[in-house]
């Protein structure tokens, strides 16, 4: 069994030779062969330039999580290497612990720096693009706007992949992988946006109610763990 990347939302699948196919644990899709996830990157570019030239019915939803949608993808290879094992190395004295933790409090505080814009993007720029009630959206600022989601998207992973550039002191793996997850709570909640969006807009047609909700929930990161870990290596 080996892992690829879901072409729908960029999340690791496990990939089973004997079955022929792998299921995506986080939005169901099913990989039929390893060629699916490019494949469908390229099906995506096309659907967008065809919302652009067509405007079918409610072409701005369908234009905003299309072009976010092949963002979020093209950026999978990267998700993947986010989770690879973090390279582990002898246990760190006081000392060391203590510059780790300083580290790795200042990375959580620029965490903000990726969510205070999303908070931007949805309350200003993404009703300005959408447009009046009635009125016809603006293409180009729909697309800038998807773009600028999956900027933050992006950033977030190479945020996490910060754990990867050293080698982590064996007591402290348990406070990286904490911190770490930390970008991937932000990570699902923009790519069960994205997959929430192409589910309800994707096959709308004429004559269908066109749903007025498109904004991001940002769950509550969970410190409780984090803390913890602090705890067990006694800087609290």
């Amino acid at each position: 069994m080996e892992t690829i990347i879901c072409g729908h939302c960029g999340a690791p699948v496990f990939y089973d030779d004997g079955l022929g196919y792998g299921v995506c644990e986080y939005c169901g899709s099913i990989i039929k062969d390893r060629e699916d996830a490019g494949e469908n990157r390229t099906n995506l570019d096309g659907e967008v330039n065809y919302i652009m030239e067509v405007k079918p019915y409610a072409w701005e939803y369908k234009l905003l999580f299309a072009v976010l949608d092949s963002g979020l993808q093209k950026a999978g290879s990267l998700k993947q290497e986010m989770f690879r094992p973090l390279f582990l190395t002898d246990e760190a004295a006081k000392e060391e612990i203590l510059r780790y933790v300083k580290w790795i409090t200042g990375k959580m505080e620029k965490l903000q720096e990726y969510t205070d814009p999303l908070h931007r993007i949805f309350k200003v720029e993404l009703p300005e693009a959408m447009g009046p009630p009635g009125q016809p959206g603006d293409e180009t600022k729909l697309v800038n706007t998807a773009n600028r989601i999956g900027s933050v998207y992006t950033g977030l992973i190479y945020w996490g992949l910060e754990f990867q550039t050293d080698a982590t002191p064996i007591n402290l793996k348990g406070l990286a992988l904490e911190a770490r997850g930390m970008a991937v709570s932000i990570l699902e909640n923009i790519e069960q946006f994205c997959y929430q969006g192409r589910k309800h807009f994707a096959g709308l047609q004429p004559g269908m109610k066109v749903p007025q909700d498109t904004s991001l929930v940002l769950r509550e990161l969970k410190m409780d763990q984090f803390m913890g870990e602090l705890k067990k290596l006694g800087v609290l």
